[in-house]
Order: C-alpha cells, then structure tokens, then sequence
C-alpha cells in the first residue's frame, strides 16, 4: 500500500516537471474562473451618474456599494480603487489605492462607499475605477463616471377649487403639478409654503390641503415649494374670488 501511494506521487510530480512554471500558471487560470466586482443595483461594468455641487446643505457627495464574490472558490486577494480626483471614503477611512478588507470575507462581500467632489465647480467629470484581484491573479473591473452639475430650482404651481365641506368658504389648494426638474437625479420636493395676501403664511408636506378664508372676497395666494436641497421656487401667485 504504500509502496502504491509513493508511486503515485512519484508520477504526479514527474508529470509536473513535463510543465515550466509557465504552463503551470497558464494551467490554473484556465481552470480558474476570475472574481466577479459590481455596482449594488447594477450589473452594467460602467455606470454614469451626476453628483450635484451647489447644495445649500453641504450635501457634496455620491454613495454607493459594490459586491464581489470569487466564483471559483478562492479567495480575493484586493480590490484596488482609483480616483481621478477628489476624495473617496470607506466609512471613515480615506481610501488611497486599495479597499480596506481587513474585516470582510475574503470570499464574498458588499462594501458602501462615498465619493466627495473636489469643488472644482460644475461640468467636470470625475472617473473611478475599482478592480478585484484573485489570489491566482484574474481580475474584473468596473467604472463610475461622476458629472459634477448645479442644483436645479423646482417649480410652483397649484390650482384651486371650492369644496365647502365644513365652511362655505373652504377651499381646496392643490399643488400636485409642482415639480422638481431633478427628480431623475434623486430630486424632489419636501415642503410647499403658502401664503395668503402677504402676511399670513403657514408650511405643509402635503401637496393637496383644504384652507377656510375669513370670509367673502378676494384673497391672493401665493405658493413656494422647497426641494430637498433647500433650494426655492419663484413664486407662483394666484387671486381667488370666494364666495359665499
């Protein structure tokens, strides 16, 4: 029996001397499938997306997570992470060259992250690129490309009915057809401000309210909505004429 086992060993490594290391290296990267890296959400290798760089806020910055998972078994060995500039943070860790690992599966794993602009102003575009690395040396790769652009303001508007549910002066004010042009952006309004004759204002969250007047007459109403920038509208203004 052992005699056998030697002879099979025996065998194995004469058979891997027919190889030069070379062919050894081109063997195990055929039989090897390469890590895999993703954008959370994404399957796409390259993703182009704005980060906006006048919020009143402060809010400078893009987040997101990529997956990686090694396919064959292995494990990853680094993710490498290249910024043409500005700054990309791994919780608060300044990431210079490569993802911390240290505290994730070398497996498989998601990893947040959040690029801040350098403030260099609209229309620059800013490239990352993140690539993982087997412990056999197969890679994958994928890119963010970032478009710096400025906040845009929404925009106020509302019509108005009578509805004289609990008083002949109620109103319904319905400002639904507000809208902020950068909702595809991850836009969106937060808060409408109304006014009535230019004195008596009050904030809702809610587009459609119901308002009673004091009593018959003309009342302007005036409308400013607000995005989650904290940017403002023009204002949109209207007379009503209620009536008894």
């Amino acid at each position: 029996m052992k005699n056998s086992m030697l002879y099979k060993v025996m065998g194995l490594l004469f058979v891997s001397s027919l190889f030069s290391c070379d062919d050894r290296f081109d063997f195990v990267n055929e039989i090897n499938d390469p890590p895999e890296i993703y954008f959370v959400g994404s399957e796409a290798e390259q993703i182009t997306d704005t980060v906006k760089v006048s919020l009143k806020n402060g809010q400078d910055s893009y987040s997101f997570s990529i997956r990686y998972l090694d396919i064959s078994g292995g494990r990853v060995s680094s993710i490498s992470a290249s910024v043409s500039s500005g700054t990309l943070q791994q919780g608060n860790e300044t990431i210079n060259g490569s993802l911390n690992l240290s505290e994730l599966s070398d497996k498989e794993g998601q990893i947040g992250l959040t690029f801040f602009h350098d403030g260099s102003g609209i229309n620059k575009t800013y490239e990352l690129e993140f690539v993982v690395v087997d412990q056999n040396g197969a890679s994958d790769r994928i890119r963010l490309i970032l478009l710096a652009i400025n906040n845009i303001v929404p925009v106020a508007s509302f019509v108005y009915s009578k509805v004289a549910t609990t008083s002949v002066f109620e109103y319904e004010l319905d400002a639904s057809a507000s809208f902020d042009p950068d909702d595809y952006l991850g836009g969106g309004i937060q808060v409408y401000k109304w006014t009535i004759n230019g004195t008596n204002s009050f904030f809702t969250r809610d587009a459609i309210i119901k308002h009673t007047f004091a009593g018959a007459a003309g009342y302007e109403v005036a409308l400013t909505v607000y995005d989650n920038d904290g940017e403002a509208s023009l204002v949109s203004k209207k007379v009503i004429a209620v009536t008894n």
